[in-house]
């Protein structure tokens, strides 16, 4: 998986998101749904708490069914079913997926993530882009009440989700690395 700098990044209308088979190919190979956060996850998501204001901010990895929460502030439980997720339509696009007041939304009518814990009203998502096109998940902000965010705002949460991105393929690459040069490769490489 290759790194890239921010400033690199397509234009968002030129990124071809995968198919879901490469995307949950993706997801399965960098084997985020099983291991703990990673390291500086946990720290990015309280910055974007705290950027955003909001009470509510989490890593979400989306798999065939569920929803893991690989980082968060503001929740108490792991993750939760896909068909709940307000992530599933955010890591269907490139842009930041929003709404405002999810209690007036049709999309989320009895949708337990609504009507009971969390008590999401307002929800941002910006999906995390592995290779520039794997759609493994979201940066998101949420609150228990309606609100909005502007353009520079939801750029923001965008260039968060780079760096997430970003830090992801960096541990993907160390962890690599580490791999081919345990004792075991070397020995099985060398013959």
């Amino acid at each position: 998986m290759n790194s890239s700098s921010v400033a690199n990044l397509p234009a968002a209308g030129s990124i071809r998101l995968s198919t879901e088979r490469e995307r949950l190919d993706c997801v399965r190979a960098l084997k985020l749904v099983e291991a703990p956060a990673l390291e500086g996850c946990t720290s990015l998501i309280e910055c974007v708490a705290a950027f955003f204001r909001v009470p509510v901010a989490f890593f979400s990895v989306i798999d065939e069914t569920r929803q893991h929460f690989n980082a968060s502030v503001g929740l108490e439980f792991a993750g939760s079913s896909r068909d709940d997720s307000f992530c599933k339509r955010t890591i269907a696009q490139t842009e930041v997926y929003t709404v405002s007041d999810a209690r007036r939304d049709p999309a989320y009518e009895g949708n337990p993530l609504v009507w009971s814990e969390p008590f999401i009203q307002f929800y941002a998502g910006a999906p995390v882009l592995i290779d520039r096109r794997h759609a493994i998940g979201s940066l998101c902000i949420a609150d228990h009440r309606p609100r909005k965010i502007d353009a520079s705002q939801k750029r923001m949460l965008k260039h968060f989700s780079h760096m997430l991105a970003g830090l992801i393929e960096i541990q993907n690459l160390d962890r690599e690395k580490n791999r081919l040069l345990s004792p075991q490769t070397s020995s099985a490489l060398n013959g």
